[in-house]
């Protein structure tokens, strides 16, 4: 391979990992803050990272509700809206809830039911 293409292809690979680590610290900071003014305790920063642990490439959160006590996550493989509560220990998983199935836009939904939402992105 030549170098300059190899060189060029490291160079954008590393763009887009210092986007992706600015977006996370971005998001971390924003659920951080909503979290800490919702919720008791001295582990929002654990709460704040354990919902962003949980996403995956087909899973993202997209709101928090019920005074931060549940996040929304969209799940685009599924295309499902699906609701979960956390603590400083993470995600309870047997706590999810389908909101909605068969969703092309959860922009959409946060902009319909932002004002009840405690965060959304």
């Amino acid at each position: 391979m030549n170098r300059s293409v190899e060189s060029s292809t490291s160079e954008a690979g590393g763009r887009r990992d210092a986007d992706r680590r600015s977006r996370w610290f971005d998001r971390y900071w924003e659920l951080y803050d909503e979290i800490g003014v919702r919720r008791r305790g001295d582990h929002v920063n654990r709460m704040a990272g354990a919902l962003l642990r949980y996403e995956t490439e087909t899973r993202e959160i997209v709101a928090l509700l019920d005074g931060a006590e549940r996040a929304v996550f969209y799940n685009w493989a599924s295309r499902r809206l699906l609701s979960v509560e956390f603590d400083k220990h993470g995600v309870d998983e047997s706590s999810e809830k389908t909101l909605i199935r068969d969703l092309s836009d959860p922009d959409a939904w946060t902009a319909r039911y932002g004002r009840s939402l405690c965060w959304a992105r």
